[in-house]
């Protein structure tokens, strides 16, 4: 098989090197002049690939021989949004360290956060919040993420997001936002 040669899904061997954290084949395929920007039919590199899959090693690797940390896949989607989606933490920081930008769109308008909120990533959330991503940020119909958490029923996201949520001491749940709307609601009966 010629090492750059695709699948029906326009895979190559090193995207399923990458997909099985075969470090050791991902460095042979690379040494032996892999293609390592060679995307699938749905634009995903080996590094959004080994991010997926939580390869860390393979994604260090790959970072180390020059793929881009921002490249997007069909959706627009870096390996950073891909870390937020399956929350895998250790390899968002990493990414973070190495320059992605959190606050990266895809085309449908999600950032970062909004693909932790959807998805129930609290860590991935937090963290991203700890490095200046924006919370109020509306994605293509509107949504911030706190509003994706919420449709989502990803509660620990949402209280990462929103600490007011959090439960107090005596177990009582405290929505301000809530209790602000009823406020003005009231107000406005009375005139």
């Amino acid at each position: 098989m010629p090492i750059n040669e695709r699948d029906n899904n326009s895979k190559t061997p090193l995207h399923f090197a990458a997909e099985n954290n075969n470090l050791e084949i991902v460095e042979n395929l690379i040494a032996s002049g892999a293609n390592i920007y060679a995307k699938d039919k749905y634009g995903c590199s080996a590094l959004h690939i080994a991010v997926i899959n939580n390869a860390k090693e393979t994604v260090e690797f790959l970072i180390s021989k020059g793929m881009n940390v921002n490249s997007k896949s069909e959706d627009g989607k870096t390996p950073l949004h891909y870390a937020s989606e399956f929350n895998r933490v250790e390899i968002a920081r990493y990414l973070i360290s190495c320059g992605a930008h959190i606050n990266a769109k895809d085309k449908y308008g999600y950032t970062c956060l909004h693909l932790a909120a959807k998805s129930n990533s609290s860590d991935v959330a937090r963290l991203l919040i700890s490095n200046r991503s924006y919370i109020n940020v509306r994605d293509c119909n509107g949504l911030t993420p706190l509003q994706l958490a919420d449709q989502y029923k990803s509660t620990k996201t949402a209280e990462v997001i929103d600490p007011s949520r959090v439960k107090s001491s005596d177990g009582c749940e405290i929505f301000c936002g809530l209790l602000f709307k009823f406020i003005i609601s009231l107000l406005e009966n009375k005139q």
